[in-house]
C-alpha cells in the first residue's frame, strides 16, 4: 500500500486540514510536518484538523515521542490553538495520547476524536461547515488513491 500526505489550508476558515493514507513511517509523518510548518500559508495560530482514519502507523511510542521533541523545539510551529487529531484504530489513538501527554506543556490544545463531526466543534467551525470539511478531505483522500 502506497502512502500519501495531503493538506489544505484554508485561510478564510483559518483552519489547516491534514490528511494520512497508507502505511506512514515516522520519517514521512516528520517530513510532512515540516512541509506544512513550512508553507507561505502556514499559521500557527490557526486550528488544525488531522485525519488519521486511512492511515496505518509504522512507527512506535519511542518515535512519537522523538516527533514531540521536535514539536517543542519548532517554536515557530507552536501557537495557543486547537488541533484535532481524526482516529478510529486503537494503535492511532494510543500514539496520539502519548503525543498529548509528551506536548502537554506546550500553548496548543490537542483532543483525540472519532467524528469529523466532532472535529470541526472541537476546532471551533461552525456546525454547518461539516459538509464543505468533508468534501475537502474527500479531495485530499481522492489525490492520494491517484498516487
Amino acid at each position: 500500500m502506497e502512502s500519501s500526505l495531503q493538506y489544505s489550508i484554508l485561510k478564510d476558515l483559518q483552519i489547516i486540514l491534514i490528511y494520512f493514507y497508507g502505511i506512514v513511517s515516522i520519517d514521512q509523518f516528520i517530513e510532512h510536518y515540516k512541509t506544512v510548518t513550512q508553507d507561505p500559508d502556514y499559521n500557527a495560530e490557526f486550528n488544525t484538523i488531522t485525519d488519521f482514519r486511512d492511515a496505518d502507523f509504522s512507527f512506535n511510542r519511542r518515535d512519537i515521542i522523538r516527533f514531540a521533541e521536535l514539536v517543542k523545539t519548532s517554536l515557530h510551529s507552536v501557537a495557543n490553538r486547537r488541533i484535532s487529531l481524526l482516529s478510529d484504530k486503537p494503535k492511532q489513538t494510543a500514539l496520539s495520547l502519548l503525543y498529548i501527554l509528551n506536548t502537554k506543556d506546550l500553548p496548543f490544545t490537542v483532543n483525540v476524536n472519532s467524528t469529523l463531526t466532532s472535529a470541526v466543534i472541537w476546532a471551533l467551525l461552525p456546525g454547518n461547515k461539516t459538509e464543505f470539511i468533508s468534501g475537502q478531505f474527500a479531495k485530499m483522500k481522492k489525490a492520494s488513491s491517484a498516487v
